[in-house]
Parts: C-alpha cells; structure tokens; sequence
C-alpha cells in the first residue's frame, strides 16, 4: 500500500513539473511552457540583450525572476555569457564587530538593515557563446529550479512586471499634491482599476516612487514654492506675492495673496493664519 502511495505521488509530481531526488528527497521544479517560449540548446540571437529579453518573458511564464551573471570577454568582446534564476547562489555576508564601538561609529556597521535572503542557491541557468557571425547561441540548458514558482494568478507580483507607467508616476505626483499619501493613493487606483493586479505595482512601489521624488527636490522645495508664486505674480494682474531671507539666505517669510483673497479681506477684514503642518517647514502667514 506504501509503495503505491509513493508511486501514485510521483507519477502527479511528473505531471506537475516537480522531481523528487531519490538519495537526498529533495524536489527540483521544471518549468511547464510552450514550447516556442522555451530556451533550446542551438537558439540564436542578435545580441545579449534580445536574449535575456527572451529569458525574462521565459522567466515570467515559468513563474520566476531571471538575472544576468557572469561573463567572459575576449579583447573587449563578450564571448560568454550566463543568465540564471535570481535566487542563484547565496547571500554575501558582512561580518560586523558589535563589541568595537568605535567601528560601528566611524563605519556605521552597526546601523546596518538586516533583511532575510530569497536566495535559496538554485542552479538553474543558460549559457551562451558567440559564433564566429558575431551572433549568441545557446550552449547549454539546465532547467530545474530547488524552488516552487509563483502561481499565475501571482505574476503581477514579480519585480520584472511590476513597473509604474507615465500615467500613474503623474496621477501619483497629482494626488501628492492634494496631501494624498502614496499608500492611500494606491488604494484609489486599485478601487478605480478594479484589484491589484490591474494596477501592476504594490504600494511598496508607490511610496518607493515618492521617496525618489523628494530625494530629487531634496533642499529645492522652498526654492520651487517661491518660483511657482512668483510666475503666477507675472502673468495674473491682480495676484501678489512677497517674500524675504535671513542672513544665511533661508526663507525667513513668505506673503502671498490672489484676487479671491483681496476680495475677502474687503469684506471680512484682517484674518492670519498660520500653516505649521509640516515639522521641518516654517511658519507661512496668509493674510485674507
């Protein structure tokens, strides 16, 4: 009954791609796709990159990320190259003296994140060689994988198809500017578009995107608040704005006041208010 039991479980793990190591009982996973999309020994391609651009979408059927790996070159030119799964090999460690302070102040060792590896050491890999026509060929094919693939309904989920268009970079920069944080602003597209897998990134990817915003305006925000007003000073008749810096040229105040505003101070008078919404931000004063 046992030797049944174990043939009947083989026989399915054949059929799903899965093979049992009968000395070690590890599993090893073969990708199951058509076969014009598979990686063939003999398979010719112009260049490296249309052939990792065929590996990914490979990669991406199969249900797992590919990268490129090393490579050897011959006066300049690339005569072999490897593509292999991105949990190939293992993680580099970095030893770090927690005892030594003064190591972990000069170097800053010890503030170092610690994340867990997804590298499981998988030898899964292609190799390719350079023709005498200057084309690549693959010269080998080692398919199986020490780790299970993402399901289909998944694939939106690996890094090579998750990737903000135009579209959402400006619809994400259109809802900072209402103070709609990334998070939330993820949740509307998804609400609007219909699930995750419709949006195409995670909001991961949303708060990355704005995180590489204000790094990219870093100590310029100021300095784009007071252009921004002073152009609309320029071309709006009935628009004023005011401003003046410290000894040390930062921005000490900040006045500004449109059409609707004049209106209002005829009417109702003298109204401050003071904008402190920000901890690194300066008191702005609007006069209505």
């Amino acid at each position: 009954m046992v030797c049944k039991v174990v043939l009947i479980s083989l026989f399915c793990a054949s059929l799903s791609g899965v093979r049992i190591c009968p000395t070690t009982g590890n599993q090893y996973y073969t990708p199951i796709v058509p076969d014009s999309s598979k990686p063939v020994v003999g398979m010719h391609f112009q260049s490296i990159d249309s052939a990792f651009n065929f590996y990914k979408k490979y990669a991406k059927l199969s249900g797992f990320e590919g990268r490129k790996h090393t490579q050897s070159s011959k006066n300049g030119v690339v005569i072999r190259k490897y593509f292999v799964c991105a949990k190939e090999g293992s993680a580099t460690s970095c030893a770090v003296d927690t005892v030594n302070d003064s190591v972990g102040a000069d170097k800053k060792l010890n503030d170092r994140r610690r994340r867990p590896s997804k590298r499981t050491g998988c030898k899964a890999h292609i190799r390719l060689a350079l023709t005498p026509k200057n084309t690549y060929r693959i010269s080998h094919v080692f398919e199986e994988h020490n780790h299970s693939f993402v399901d289909e309904e998944d694939y939106h989920l690996l890094a090579s198809s998750r990737k903000l268009t135009f579209t959402e970079e400006q619809l994400l920069s259109d809802f900072s500017e209402m103070n709609i944080g990334p998070v939330r602003a993820f949740n509307l597209m998804r609400k609007i578009r219909g699930g995750f897998d419709k949006v195409g990134v995670t909001s991961t990817d949303c708060k990355n995107f704005k995180r590489d915003i204000n790094l990219f305006i870093g100590e310029f925000d100021v300095d784009m608040a007071v252009q921004r007003l002073m152009k609309k000073k320029q071309f709006l008749p009935n628009f004023s704005c005011e401003f003046y810096c410290d000894e040390k040229g930062a921005l000490a105040g900040l006045f500004w006041a449109d059409e609707e505003m004049k209106l209002n101070y005829e009417v109702f008078g003298d109204v401050m208010s003071f904008d402190a919404t920000f901890r690194t931000n300066r008191y702005f004063i609007h006069f209505l």
